[in-house]
């Protein structure tokens, strides 16, 4: 087959299976070289991440993706980097962390396996004692802090399991740093940028510190927040920093405040009043995105219900369609349990994502809305929640929050429900993921209901799923089969696939 005809025919095979185009590099060294040198490219491998970012970003099982595609994706982009140098980092900046964050740290180091001698003293803590001495060990610990969890994809990691020690800023900067490939990844412009924005969101406005806490004096010290927030964005100005970098310092200081845990739920260290004069800050709303919207008013929501939050929604989504979609995939804590769940034996590691729940405020809202809407709008909406995750879904439970509000909030429809629900998931990277979380919704379901949940149609999807010890295959296993509803979601599928 001719050369021209050959890339004709790889670029198709990459705009619907790029990491199948990548694996086939390894076939023979003149397929490798033709595939990255003129089938891959920035804009190609930058739509995949930026579409998979959140699959990469979850995927603490190490096989959401498989070690293998995880090598592919490092080798395409380094091979871009020594292409295009430095400048291609501000094209992937905002979607590279994810994949660093799936990266072991053997790979980023010069010498893996090998003790480096390093002994930087820290200087004295805040009491005045001896601060001790950096060492290999530590530095192995803070480079694994800094790049497993993406501080622009979970914003409060850098003031809550970021922490470092003075000596990794000083070990970092220092030239004689023998420890890091620091053009790998850009892992050392990506780590420079996450210390830049755990200093300015600290320093620019010590008050936000969250040891220091707000005092018992709310509306002086939600003043003062607000300042800092000013303050923040000033910095940024003075600095150059982008737009990207600067809202990730404002979520870093105030979603330690914003984000409920379930010990101190009513100490609103922020007031209703300072969460919506937020919105008021010049050209506040001119910066967020409508996916961040929806994780604004998740937020929200969650802490003071409907009054002031509902007026917000309605200025920045055009319908309830889109808004229901961005508070979904941009929703922390919306999952509410009564007792410690079951966690996840499967995983490698965890990240933190939320703590134990027993209550919030946004169910009023969500429910009225999702009772306002049809039956075939609701299922519309659960289907684009689903395909849209793997770039969106910043909570580790969505599956949970599907479950609660889309298949049993209704018992009438929760089969056809149910059926959708596993369908959409079973096409999905984050559907191990799903699985989980969907699970630990019908333990909690159990717990609060006497009534049993039976699944007649849902139950010929059960050979979909993943995970054969888990409750959702369990529950599924022992029904029987509703051919009526089948067939709509049969009917469905195909009506997706002919309009894709």
């Amino acid at each position: 087959m001719p050369f021209p005809l050959n890339r004709v025919v790889l670029n198709a095979l990459a705009e619907v299976d790029f990491l199948g185009t990548l694996m086939l590099a390894s076939v023979s060294s003149s397929l490798r070289s033709f595939i990255f040198e003129q089938v891959v490219t920035i804009s190609i491998l930058r739509r995949f991440l930026c579409e998979h970012q959140y699959a990469l970003f979850h995927d603490t099982y190490d096989h959401l993706f498989s070690n293998q595609e995880v090598a592919c994706l490092h080798q395409a982009f380094e091979e871009l980097r020594k292409r295009h140098g430095e400048s291609l980092y501000g094209k992937f900046v905002n979607i590279l962390a994810p994949l660093l964050g799936r990266t072991p740290l053997k790979v980023f180091q010069n010498s893996p396996g090998v003790t480096l001698n390093i002994r930087i003293p820290n200087p004295p803590d805040h009491k005045g004692r001896p601060g001790g001495c950096f060492t290999f060990s530590d530095a192995c610990f803070s480079y694994d802090l800094r790049l497993f969890t993406s501080f622009l994809h979970h914003p409060e990691y850098m003031h809550h399991g970021g922490q470092v020690s003075q000596g990794f800023y000083d070990f970092h900067t220092s030239p004689a740093n023998i420890f890091l490939r620091k053009n790998f990844l850009f892992c050392k412009r990506y780590i420079d940028d996450f210390n830049k924005c755990v200093q300015l969101s600290i320093l620019a406005s010590p008050h936000l510190d969250p040891h220091l806490g707000l005092g018992k004096t709310p509306d002086k010290d939600n003043c003062l927040l607000l300042d800092g927030v000013k303050k923040i964005r000033e910095t940024c100005a003075e600095q150059g920093l982008s737009l990207l970098l600067e809202k990730a310092c404002i979520k870093g200081a105030l979603h330690i405040y914003l984000r409920p845990r379930s010990y101190r739920f009513y100490q609103h260290e922020v007031s209703l009043h300072t969460f919506l004069s937020l919105f008021d800050l010049p050209e506040w709303m001119e910066m967020w995105t409508p996916a961040e919207f929806g994780s604004w008013y998740a937020i929200g929501l969650s802490r003071y219900g409907i009054e002031g939050i509902e007026t917000l929604i309605d200025q920045s989504f055009k319908n309830k369609h889109e808004m229901l979609i961005w508070l979904f995939l941009g929703a922390h804590t919306w999952f509410h349990e009564t007792e410690e769940r079951i966690e996840d034996e499967e995983e490698v590691d965890s990240r933190f994502c939320c703590n134990m729940i027993t209550i919030g405020f946004e169910s009023e809202f969500v429910n009225e809305q999702m009772a306002s809407i049809t039956r075939d709008d609701r299922i519309w909406i659960l289907e684009q929640i689903i395909r849209r995750a793997s770039e969106f879904q910043i909570c580790r439970d969505l599956g949970a929050n599907l479950f609660n509000y889309f298949v049993v909030r209704d018992l009438a429809e929760a089969d056809i429900m149910l059926s959708v629900l596993i369908d959409e998931i079973s096409y999905s990277r984050l559907q191990y993921l799903f699985e989980y979380a969907i699970s630990i919704a019908i333990d909690e379901y159990r717990r609060q209901n006497q009534t049993p949940l039976e699944f007649k149609a849902a139950k010929r999807f059960a050979e979909k799923l993943m995970r054969k010890n888990m409750n959702l295959y369990i529950l599924l296993t022992g029904s029987g089969v509703d051919e009526n509803v089948e067939l709509q979601v049969d009917k469905r599928r195909i009506v997706d696939e002919d309009n894709n």
